[in-house]
């Protein structure tokens, strides 16, 4: 019994790789020909891998997929035998690498895959009248580290890789989360899955190259999105810092920008960008000023009356300021120059950081509150009347406008900013969140008095009217000073 057994052992090595018809004959007659004996599938890459099926079947897979099949069984030995009805029922263990080229052309090898053979137990029955050894069944089992695809799967070909680029991508390439393992052949097998690099903004397009039966050769395009477009409008609740503002006078300023940036990307890291950027837009601020004294002063101011008798005398006059308030609205158009450096933190979540100049060309400058002041006035010690002066209104009030245009035309600020993108589609379009502090490099320098220091009003004799002498705003001196909160969307393209 034990010679019968080696001896079909090694005909079942000999004949598994169907070479010919002959070899097909003699492969299913070590089976019995009575019911439907079942075989372990061993031939990576079918549909029905790893399940025991039919031997016609197992032998129609292999004929017609299969070529250069190379089989080695090792490690054989016998189980326990039982005896019953007058035949021997007796179970093999043996160990079983199999490799095969399939119809593609493309290498599926057990040992080269999982390092390991498959665990197989041949199911015997030896009839002693006969001295014959027949298969009833054959099983199988394999313990690996890792699986082989279910269903249909992807191959993909190392040798399809064409230049650095896409040499460079394929490094990092990872399919369904998992990153490639090529066998020696140069050949990964994997599931269906997302095909992903490490670099966010490469959009990964598989292309079928060849249809296999149960698998397709899969190579890769890559689409890097380097352009940045962002769309933003941006606030600042403080738009301005100023001097020479004097006792008791307030301001308060702010500014609305929106504008559009374009800028190209480059890699920096294994998850960060840098980009340089230029953009161009249009931003409105505001400044006003207001004086109102807790104790309004009181000054004298001297002048020469009107001959009486060809005689000329000194008149006084003493005025008392209560208020002044002005309002100016400047326009400009800006270029940002900036670079920005991106890091994504998560698929969906990139922080940032950028820092640069804005150049602002003054549009326009009007008055949005006229300028007016008012006081009382004593002429020569008479009973004080109130005076209020603001711009012509047809009622002979003599008002001298503000130098609306004393913000340079030219102005140059830093920047720094800090952002929060968050992706709403894709990973091209991005939600974008900043803050930012801007600082101007230039600024309006007032040739005049601090307001309020010298005399805001002044007599005048010949038309019995008083008369400003210089406004708020040309008495200070001003420059940027934000604190932006921006928003807006972010394309990559």
């Amino acid at each position: 019994m034990n010679s019968c057994i080696l001896s079909l052992v090694e005909e079942y090595e000999q004949y598994s790789s169907l070479y010919d018809e002959e070899a097909q004959y003699y492969f299913e007659s070590l089976f019995e020909n009575d019911g439907t004996p079942m075989i372990f599938c061993d031939m990576m890459g079918m549909p029905s891998y790893l399940q025991d099926i039919p031997v016609t079947e197992y032998v129609q897979l292999m004929v017609k997929q299969s070529q250069n099949t190379t089989v080695i069984i090792k490690d054989v030995r016998k189980g326990n035998a039982t005896f019953r009805n007058g035949e021997w029922f007796v179970p093999v263990f043996f160990r079983k690498s199999i490799s095969y080229i399939d119809q593609g052309g493309y290498v599926f090898s057990v040992n080269d895959y999982y390092d390991t053979d498959f665990d197989m137990v041949m199911n015997l029955r030896y009839d002693p009248d006969a001295g014959r050894c027949f298969i009833r069944s054959i099983t199988g089992s394999l313990t690996a580290d890792k699986e082989f695809p279910k269903g249909r799967f992807m191959i993909i070909d190392k040798s399809s890789e064409e230049g650095f680029q896409y040499a460079r991508y394929m490094e990092s390439l990872t399919v369904g989360g998992k990153a490639l393992d090529y066998n020696e052949f140069g050949q990964a097998m994997f599931s269906y899955g997302e095909a992903q690099v490490d670099d966010p903004d490469v959009e990964v397009h598989p292309e079928t190259r060849f249809e296999g039966y149960n698998y397709d050769v899969v190579s890769f395009r890559f689409t890097p999105r380097n352009t940045r477009v962002r769309l933003r409008y941006g606030y600042a609740p403080f738009a301005y810092s100023l001097e020479g503002l004097g006792n008791d006078v307030n301001h308060q300023s702010n500014a609305m920008e929106i504008g559009t940036d374009i800028g190209i990307a480059f890699r920096s890291g294994a998850r960060s960008k840098m980009s340089l950027n230029i953009g161009l837009g249009i931003s409105m601020s505001n400044l006003s000023l207001s004086y109102s004294p807790m104790y309004p002063r009181v000054y004298t101011y001297k002048f020469l009356q009107s001959p009486q008798n060809g005689i000329y005398s000194v008149g006084t006059v003493d005025y008392e300021v209560k208020s002044a308030s002005e309002a100016m609205r400047y326009i400009d158009v800006f270029v940002p120059v900036y670079f920005e450096v991106e890091h994504n933190v998560d698929p969906r979540v990139i922080i940032s950081w950028n820092m640069g100049f804005k150049g602002y060309y003054g549009l326009s400058a009007s008055v949005v509150n006229p300028y007016e002041i008012k006081a009382t006035a004593s002429i020569n010690g008479a009973q004080p009347k109130p005076v209020t002066l603001m711009s012509t209104n047809g009622e002979g009030t003599s008002f001298i406008e503000a130098n609306t245009y004393a913000k340079n035309d030219f102005e140059v600020a830093a920047m720094v900013n800090l952002g929060l993108d968050i992706n709403v589609y894709k990973k091209k379009l991005y939600a974008m969140l900043r803050v930012g502090y801007e600082y101007g490099l230039s600024s309006y320098l007032s040739t005049t008095n601090k307001y309020m220091s010298g005399r805001p009003l002044v007599y005048d004799p010949v038309s019995a009217q008083h008369i400003a002498v210089n406004s708020m705003i040309s008495g200070i001196s001003f420059n940027r000073s934000s604190l932006w909160i921006s928003a807006g969307i972010k394309f990559k393209m």
